[in-house]
């Protein structure tokens, strides 16, 4: 009996292993993926509430009120965002970085990432570092 266990369960390993393997929604290198590389600004701290960030208030309304409605339209947005952030050393791509979300959250978040650093560049909490 223990033998057909141990059989049932690497069976299963690798099921689930060629199924994870290929369930990405984010490819390692895609082509045309986002190859910008974000990098945090020394000093500068990702904060869970936008309107608290430095600069946000420069910001234009409607740029603002866009983000909100990204925010909103991102299920567990703050999540996605620390995950990201976190990941966000200058080394990694716009593309990396969505994939390691991917991995620690199970959430496919390419485009919140992109809008993500878009917005921190402008708030000058980012930067972009040339590949």
């Amino acid at each position: 009996m223990r033998e057909g266990a141990v059989r049932e369960l690497e069976a299963f390993v690798r099921r689930e292993a060629a199924a994870r393997s290929t369930a990405s929604p984010v490819a390692a290198s895609p082509a045309g993926s986002d190859s910008r590389r974000p990098r945090r600004r020394a000093g500068h701290a990702l904060g869970f509430l936008p309107r608290l960030l430095p600069g946000w208030r420069s910001l234009p309304r409607d740029e603002r009120e866009a983000w909100r409605r990204v925010e909103l339209a991102t299920p567990d947005a703050a999540l996605l965002g620390d995950v990201a952030w976190q990941a966000c050393d200058g080394t990694r791509s716009l593309a990396e970085i969505a994939r390691l979300v991917w991995l620690e959250t199970g959430r496919e978040a390419q485009p919140f990432v992109g809008e993500l650093f878009g917005l921190t560049a402008r708030l000058g909490l980012t930067e972009w570092v040339e590949g």
